[in-house]
């Protein structure tokens, strides 16, 4: 080109120009092909919006928040956890790689709560990161999505129907309970410690025996250290626990009447209901069609260190009416056999 023309550099200048002298107008016109693909979007897979949503709908704002955080926070919240360290951080409060979500969430809520929020529900989704020592180069690096949320103050918002409270630990369960109804298997929740936890309200969620996540009380401890003058509660969850949703299918309804049994036990207070109803479950015949935890009750009438636990049992034949011999005999197999799991005894 010529040495006047700085301007036409590469190729592309160069067409550009020989099309201006041409004439725009001299070129035909083409109208452009498209052809649509509609992506397969299996029934059986939950999108990862779709679990936002349903935080969203309970309170939630979402927050995104760096994938690296400072050192001190994180040994402070996952002390036992081996840390990836940046080789050029960008300061030195993020110069480790997190291997929860808690240290984003919980600097996320204090910012709130500095400015005078006295109610703050947020949640997150990313991932976290681990070394793989039997890998190299990038693979040492296991990468994990997960879901997590933080919450502390008043239940509702600030209004004139309600009388305000705080929210305690069975808020924040039931709100997790919600995302985990998601899931294609049924979640357990198990009273476990964890260092960042207030050692009396946490759990872990067991999903097949493993466990995929946290819930419970932030430590005052660990209150103290951060800064945080709020009792807060905290969830984390392995994305992969809630991805795949059960595929509703139809069963054919029974003409024939339930049957509603209540029965009340006493059990040593130091026994989870879930594990009564999961032996309730296991050794019920078919007839059994639902089991309701209704009551739990300790107090006047029932001996210290005991508990009474009320189970509502829906019973149901398909074919037939159910007598009151096969509705006795079924109740009965189902306390013998925790009696001898628990020492259970029927409450009079």
């Amino acid at each position: 080109s010529p040495g006047f023309r700085f301007d036409i550099q590469i190729e592309a200048d160069l067409l550009e120009e020989v099309v201006r002298v041409y004439g725009y107008n001299n070129i035909p016109r083409t109208k452009p092909s498209y052809h649509s693909i509609i992506q397969p979007r299996p029934e059986a897979k939950n999108s990862l919006l779709e679990l936002k949503k349903c935080l969203v709908d309970r309170g939630y704002f979402e927050a995104i928040s760096y994938s690296f955080v400072d050192p001190k926070w994180q040994k402070i919240l996952d002390p036992g956890a081996q840390t990836i360290a940046l080789a050029n951080p960008l300061s030195s409060e993020m110069s480790v790689m997190r291997t929860t979500m808690w240290a984003g969430l919980l600097n996320a809520l204090k910012h709130n709560v500095n400015r005078q929020q006295t109610r703050v529900r947020l949640f997150e989704t990313g991932l976290c990161f681990r070394p793989e020592s039997e890998k190299s180069g990038v693979d040492a690096i296991a990468q994990d999505p997960m879901f997590a949320g933080v919450i502390c103050g008043d239940i509702h918002q600030e209004q004139w129907a309600e009388k305000s409270r705080k929210v305690d630990f069975y808020d924040m369960k039931a709100d997790l309970e919600a995302l985990l109804s998601f899931a294609d298997v049924e979640s357990y929740f198990e009273a476990a410690e964890h260092p960042a936890l207030h050692p009396g309200q946490s759990a872990c969620i067991i999903q097949n025996s493993k466990v995929v996540g946290w819930i419970g009380a932030l430590h005052p401890e660990v209150q103290k250290i951060l800064g945080i003058d709020q009792q807060v509660f905290v969830f984390e969850v392995k994305q992969r626990a809630i991805v795949n949703n059960r595929i509703p299918a139809f069963a054919p309804l029974s003409r024939f009447p339930e049957v509603r049994r209540d029965l009340a036990i006493l059990v040593d207070e130091k026994v989870p209901a879930a594990e009564i109803m999961a032996v309730i479950n296991a050794s019920s015949s078919d007839l059994v069609k639902e089991t309701q935890l209704f009551d739990i009750y300790q107090g006047k009438g029932v001996e210290e260190g005991v508990k009474s636990v009320a189970f509502g049992l829906i019973l149901q034949e398909f074919s037939r009416t159910l007598t009151d011999s096969e509705v006795d005999t079924e109740i009965e197999n189902i306390v013998s056999t925790l009696n001898q799991q628990f020492a259970a005894t029927l409450r009079e």
